[in-house]
């Protein structure tokens, strides 16, 4: 939001339309939007398991911000009135078990680097 920009230094671009401020640079690859973040001044968004290397290293430190409208959404998709088969059935239950594992260790991971030092 445009209340926020005033936090950050640099230039930001504001959307005249909307309460937006849109970021100098976009990216579509985590590795190159954690090597922009590690070679510059710059500051990005990725769960604390995308960073889990440079956190440990201390390349990175942690920014708390939080949203109640950021946050991870996926959803399977299917024909609709088609029966899965037992396969996809349990391909899904796999996936929410992983995603349930992901995010106890984000939320570990979370409380580990957010009480640690300040470098």
């Amino acid at each position: 939001p445009e209340r926020l920009a005033s936090v950050f230094p640099g230039r930001l671009f504001r959307d005249q339309g909307f309460d937006y401020v849109i970021p100098s640079v976009e990216v579509q690859e985590l590795t190159l939007s954690r090597q922009i973040v590690a070679e510059s001044d710059a500051f990005s968004a990725a769960t604390i398991i995308q960073i889990e290397n440079e956190l440990k290293s201390g390349t990175f430190s942690i920014i708390p911000f939080e949203a109640d409208w950021m946050s991870l959404n996926y959803g399977f998709i299917f024909l609709r009135n088609r029966a899965l088969s037992p396969a996809a059935i349990e391909y899904m239950e796999i996936v929410r078990q992983i995603e349930k594992k992901i995010r106890i260790r984000n939320q570990l991971m979370l409380k580990k680097y957010q009480a640690a030092p300040k470098h």
